[in-house]
């Protein structure tokens, strides 16, 4: 039921639409922090920020939309993968303060202009430099309590971007049940959020197992129980990004009931918001929005359209991916779609606006989850170069071999497979494409099998190498500053480059 996917999808106009104007936003951000100072930013300045921000990794999956893609930093091509060094490794604190969970990295690392953002379980949040690995700042954010079940510290991703009304640079922290604003450059708190009620009792049984999704001066976040022990009435707020109040609450189960959480992470366009939620109470009569992908109005979070997989009432076979949005060539006619992979293995294509209509396709690419053989939870990588989706998936079946994991190309349009690989271990995390490499991290290993991230060719899926990992590795893997970021649950984040 609770698992965040760590772990993207538009095809070229789309995709080069919006992430265009993300790197252009991030390029601000750099030019914003020049004129503050006092300098007026000239031509080559511009040049320059225009650049950094190209080689910025600056939210959960990159983007919004969730693309899971860069083709913007060439660094790690085919030719050096199999020779990447650990350039440096950094290791949490641990804890040390009365029920603070121990340290662990389940977020993936965010990268913008030079610095590496990442928060581990302890509820400590990490500015690094991105070339050495030296702590900037850092800053002690909630981290739970022991009344309802064991607290879970920072789990989401934080997401770096430019305030839309004075232009500082901010990071958006998901801490235990606080959503935090935090000045980029120093750490200094702008606001501070609730994401549920703001009272004692919620704080013992809500968290954050969400990543903030950025758009249109809003930031949404998925409402989720803390544990199973204790469920809450599931949904999404959205608040404003300047001030942090509170816009809109939307949930998926009516008044009265629970359940619903939504642990993934929603995709957006700045108009709509398209959410992967839960399953519903167990022990309840009715499906309501749950084992859902529902589309919301960005601006009010109106339901305007929904999907659902029927699934029994006490399967635990929810959305655990967070949906992507891409475009694609069906029949003849460029379709704007969404995508996510659900717990029963089956990963789903629709028709973005069109979500009652049904999948144009859909694949089964894992087993149904379950205790052994883990969850479809990874994201879709979109190569909006080469015109695929690189997914990957639990425990599965690859030329008629039974394996801990897969990895596969499929056609955006049709979902005919273009080339799939076995993987040792069980993914957790998204795939992140580059143009030229395709990075999957391994989270549960057979016996005998070390973690790890594996390193495959985009163009045909042939095994490039891997980088070590000294513990299971739930966040994705980033590119980003010439580099690969690992982040691992022993709580070391390593830079790997050539």
């Amino acid at each position: 039921m609770q698992q965040q996917a760590h772990g993207s999808r538009n095809a070229r106009g789309a995709l080069r639409r919006v992430g265009t104007g993300l790197l252009a936003a991030a390029a601000l951000a750099v030019l914003s922090a020049t004129t503050q100072a006092g300098a007026v930013p000239r031509s080559g300045q511009r040049a320059t920020a225009a650049a950094a921000a190209s080689l910025d990794w600056p939210a959960y999956l990159r983007d919004a939309v969730h693309s899971s893609a860069i083709f913007t930093d060439p660094a790690v091509t085919t030719s050096n993968a199999a020779s990447l060094t650990r350039r440096w490794q950094f290791l949490a604190d641990a804890a040390t303060k009365s029920g603070q969970p121990a340290r662990r990295f389940d977020a993936s690392p965010t990268v913008v202009a030079g610095r590496v953002y990442i928060g581990s379980r302890t509820g400590i949040f990490y500015v690094l430099d991105a070339t050495t690995g030296a702590v900037v700042w850092r800053k002690q954010l909630d981290f739970g309590t022991t009344v309802d079940c064991a607290p879970k510290g920072i789990l989401g991703t934080a997401t770096v971007a430019k305030d839309p009304v004075d232009g500082v640079l901010t990071v958006y922290v998901p801490g235990a049940h606080y959503l935090y604003a935090l000045n980029a450059a120093t750490g200094a708190q702008r606001w501070r959020r609730a994401v549920g009620p703001a009272t004692a009792a919620a704080t013992d049984t809500y968290e954050n197992w969400s990543s903030p999704t950025v758009a249109g001066g809003r930031v949404f976040m998925g409402m989720t129980s803390k544990c199973d022990t204790n469920l809450i009435r599931g949904g999404v707020v959205s608040v404003n990004q300047h001030t942090g109040a509170l816009q809109h609450t939307w949930y998926d189960v009516a008044a009265g009931h629970v359940g619903g959480s939504v642990w993934a992470s929603m995709a957006s366009d700045g108009t709509n918001v398209w959410v992967p939620t839960g399953n519903p109470d167990p022990s309840g009569t009715t499906l309501d929005d749950t084992y859902s992908i529902v589309r919301l109005a960005a601006a009010t979070l109106v339901r305007q359209d929904a999907f659902q997989v029927r699934s029994p009432q006490g399967a635990d076979l929810d959305f655990g991916s967070s949906p992507s949005l891409f475009t694609a060539t069906v029949g003849g006619v460029s379709t704007q779609m969404v995508a996510a992979c659900n717990k029963n293995g089956v990963f789903y294509a629709l028709r973005r606006m069109s979500l009652a209509a049904g999948p144009v396709w859909s694949r089964q690419v894992g087993d149904v989850g379950g205790t052994h053989n883990g969850a479809c939870l990874p994201s879709p990588a979109v190569d909006s170069h080469l015109g695929r989706l690189l997914v990957a998936s639990n425990s599965t079946t690859i030329g008629g071999v039974a394996v801990a994991g897969g990895l596969r190309a499929l056609s955006p349009a049709t979902g005919a497979v273009l080339w799939e690989r076995a993987l040792p271990c069980l993914p957790n995390g998204t795939p992140t494409v580059n143009g030229q490499v395709v990075a999957v991290s391994m989270y549960s290993c057979p016996t005998g099998t070390s973690p790890s991230v594996q390193l495959f060719a985009e163009s045909d899926g042939h095994p490039l190498g891997s980088l070590p990992a000294s513990a299971p590795v739930f966040a994705q893997p980033v590119f980003a500053s010439g580099k690969v970021f690992v982040a691992a649950e022993d709580g070391t984040l390593t830079a790997y480059g050539p």
